[in-house]
């Protein structure tokens, strides 16, 4: 079975409570759990526990020095929540640029397949497919591990259980000089074989070209990641919104502790929730390579098309090794059974129209003219 690529289905129409309250793949139990949550909480139970006591004075919008007007809160709230949308809508948008380029990194592979069967697929450069087509894997695979940090033993034990490196491959590129350019040497293997078995082949020379500028495209697409990755929003935009949104949290712990009604820290308890939450969301948004709910299934993405890539080398059609002298045999022209249903019932559609349109015509009583036809008037010729 093919997986979806989404990470999580959500059911649009299962009602606002259920939404609400529903945790799982949510962003709330993250925020929970972030100490900076419950000390901002803290800070607000506190001052409202020290203003029901008496400790703390009282204030009013004109009362002391230390009161915080309602103009004070309507400026600062739309501030913080515009950077705030702002840097997640910036997050969000390389999110969605990397998830592209990684599913056409995948559908370049089956490509890159396809291409390797159709001219090379004869049983004599079988082995060239494969060598040409398991070096290209495991240089996809490569990447994905050398993307989001060092690639550990267990991740190079995966590729060598799945077959697509042996222990001397694996040793030769553990001694190369950078680690996180072991793809473009097994892409560099992958071109090599793919001249070998093109030079042995029957096809035209430039067909070789179009398997070549495929796995440029992919090395190209890799590239492209990398630098979304290693290129994120500037620290110093992200240190101020921090900065804002824990203003902003201090002033509303401050200024909603003078509410007497409990309602007045349920409404901070969710303001907090909301904007540290929003945060969180971005945050994880950024970076897609990892073990967060929103983050891609890259791994197991690349194996399922590696499997469909390896069916497309490996399998045989009976009638390819024929050249299709049978199937070419029995073809007939082609025809579709339920278009010849459609275009009849289209055209009882149009003839029942038809009828409509003149039955209408014939109930409608024909209009009679409200003038009189008039003789053409002359001027006089003495008016002249």
């Amino acid at each position: 079975t093919c997986s979806v690529w989404p990470m999580y289905l959500y059911n649009a129409d299962a009602g606002l409570l259920f939404t609400c309250f529903n945790l799982i793949n949510s962003v709330v139990p993250k925020v929970l759990c972030r100490p900076s949550f419950w000390f901002l909480l803290g800070v607000h139970c506190a001052l409202t526990t020290l203003q029901h006591l008496e400790i703390l004075e009282e204030s009013d919008d004109n009362g002391n020095f230390l009161s915080i007007g309602k103009a004070d809160l309507s400026l600062i709230m739309p501030i913080t929540i515009f950077f705030e949308v702002f840097y997640t809508s910036q997050c969000y948008s390389r999110y969605m640029q990397t998830f592209n380029d990684v599913k056409s990194i995948l559908f370049h592979v089956r490509v890159y397949s396809i291409q390797l069967k159709t001219h090379c697929g004869t049983p004599e450069l079988r082995p060239q497919c494969r060598l040409a087509l398991r070096y290209l894997l495991a240089s996809v695979m490569s990447f994905f591990f050398e993307i989001h940090s060092q690639s550990t033993e267990d991740e190079w034990d995966m590729v060598l259980d799945e077959g697509l490196l042996t222990q001397q491959e694996v040793a030769f590129l553990d001694t190369l000089p950078c680690s996180r350019d072991r793809h473009m040497h097994l892409l560099h293997w992958s071109f090599d074989v793919l001249k070998m078995a093109f030079s042995k082949s029957t096809s035209p020379p430039n067909v070789m070209k179009d398997s070549i500028n495929v796995g440029l495209k992919i090395s190209q697409l890799q590239s492209a990641i990398n630098d979304i990755i290693t290129m994120p929003v500037p620290f110093q935009y992200f240190q101020l919104l921090n900065m804002m949104v824990t203003f902003v949290l201090l002033i509303m712990s401050y200024a909603m502790s003078h509410k007497v009604s409990f309602f007045g820290s349920i409404s901070f308890f969710l303001i907090e929730l909301v904007l540290i939450g929003m945060l969180e969301v971005a945050i994880q948004l950024s970076d897609p390579f990892g073990e967060d709910d929103v983050d891609f299934s890259v791994h197991d993405w690349a194996l399922e098309h590696a499997s469909t890539a390896i069916n497309i080398i490996e399998m045989d059609f009976a009638p390819l090794t024929e050249s299709w002298a049978s199937v070419l045999a029995r073809e007939r022209p082609l025809k579709l059974k339920g278009s010849d249903r459609r275009s009849l019932q289209a055209s009882r559609t149009v003839l029942s129209r038809g009828s409509d349109a003149e039955r209408d015509l014939n109930l409608k009583p024909a209009k009679r003219s409200s003038r009189r036809s008039e003789s053409p008037r002359y001027t006089p010729l003495h008016q002249f």
